[in-house]
């Protein structure tokens, strides 16, 4: 009967929003197929949106792993994933904090400090987790040192997709005026 409990509300969110739901996470499975630069996809970015198109935080969690089972499930699994998933649903649920009341401002802000915590996390889960650096601090600042580069092209990324879905959004709005964000 608990179970039930949670899952319902969850069945009823994904049911009233399929039509966002379902393509969102082809996209966020999408995205990480079509990359050149290593870190410079939109998939942060779609996470920071999360928010103003479902208002179900369990449902918005619930897809981001789907999505990244399904991706790494083609990709390939690796030793970090559980820094990487945990990051993504971290960002998520600031991003239900933060973006209410979207402006210009929250969209570059947020997009640079989620960028900063997944390069903070994953980064010390490279370290913690594989063999790559010795388990001393100087290694640790060593892996942090090695990830500059994916910092710099995820954060122009995320920036770069965050402003895209924030000018498209204010599109919409003015197209059409009845539409309306989920958690705005």
């Amino acid at each position: 009967m608990r179970l039930f409990a949670v899952i319902e509300p969850i069945y009823r969110s994904l049911k009233k929003n399929y039509l966002v739901v379902i393509p969102l996470v082809f996209i966020m499975i999408f995205s990480r197929f079509i990359t050149v630069i290593p870190n410079f996809t939109p998939l942060i970015s779609l996470i920071l949106f999360i928010p103003l198109v479902l208002k179900d935080k369990r449902l918005a969690i619930i897809l981001i792993v789907i999505a990244q089972l399904l991706s790494d499930s083609f990709i390939g699994f690796y030793d970090t994933m559980i820094f990487v998933y945990g990051t993504y649903m971290l960002i998520a649920l600031l991003a239900f904090k933060y973006m209410i009341g979207i402006n210009f401002y929250k969209v570059l802000s947020s997009s640079v400090f989620a960028s900063i915590i997944f390069y903070i996390t994953t980064n010390f889960g490279v370290w913690y987790a594989m063999d790559l650096y010795p388990a001393t601090a100087s290694g640790l600042i060593t892996c942090y040192i090695a990830g500059v580069p994916y910092l710099k092209s995820m954060t122009l990324s995320t920036v770069i997709f965050s402003t895209t879905l924030f000018v498209l959004f204010k599109v919409v709005k003015k197209l059409r005026p009845d539409f309306s964000l989920q958690n705005n």
